[in-house]
């Protein structure tokens, strides 16, 4: 698939998209606090998911838990386009992505990437096409402390549950998920949003104070 446009994200924010999900489903549907090395680029595509546990030496394989093996098994085929979600099992200040790894997503055409847990090598990830998104920073690397256990699961992500195929939209204001069956239905909803918050903010601007203190008086 090509990289995924829409034009109405001309015309969203990670806030509308919520308050969208929010009227329609009962689950939490937005992540918060996440940081990136690459302000102002927008991310959207839909999901494709790995997860991460603590390292077990006595299990761990190369072969089948290398995140470069895992990584691949995650991808759709044909990957461009697609998000990549790590889910950390809850183990946020490891940095599990750095520059290598990051340069294997753009490599692969991928549009970005979720994790739920820290990167290293800020300024090498902001150089390539790719928009990142994290809990933070670290110099120190996680890959003895984090093993890949699982490829296109259900993941989390603060608490947020991610499927693969659910789109993400990221943005200054947070990170969004939406499933891949009502992503029209969601993003029209936004659009009507925006437009109804613009109307509130207009007659905000147009208000009378002496009007609204005597109300009721």
């Amino acid at each position: 698939m090509p990289r995924p446009t829409d034009p109405r994200l001309e015309d969203v924010t990670s806030a509308s998209i919520t308050d969208a999900m929010d009227e329609m489903f009962d689950h939490n549907a937005h992540v918060r606090d996440m940081l990136t090395p690459t302000p102002g680029r927008e991310l959207f595509g839909p999901a494709a998911t790995i997860r991460l546990v603590p390292v077990r030496e006595d299990v761990y394989d190369e072969r089948l838990h290398g995140f470069k093996r895992v990584f691949y098994e995650a991808l759709p085929d044909p990957p461009e386009g697609h998000v990549l979600v790590l889910d950390t099992s809850g183990h946020i200040d490891h940095a599990i992505v750095g520059g290598n790894k990051a340069t294997r997503l753009e490599a692969n055409r991928l549009a970005g990437l979720v994790a739920d847990g820290r990167l290293r090598d800020f300024d090498e990830i902001a150089d390539l096409e790719i928009s990142a998104w994290c809990r933070g920073s670290s110099p120190k690397a996680g890959s003895k402390d984090l093993m890949a256990v699982g490829a296109n699961v259900p993941a989390v992500v603060g608490t947020t549950t991610i499927v693969p195929g659910d789109w993400i939209y990221a943005d200054a204001g947070g990170t969004t998920v939406i499933p891949e069956d009502h992503l029209d239905e969601v993003l029209d909803r936004a659009v009507e949003i925006e437009e109804e918050d613009e109307a509130k903010a207009h007659r905000i601007r147009d208000e009378d104070p002496e009007e609204i203190l005597t109300e009721g008086a």
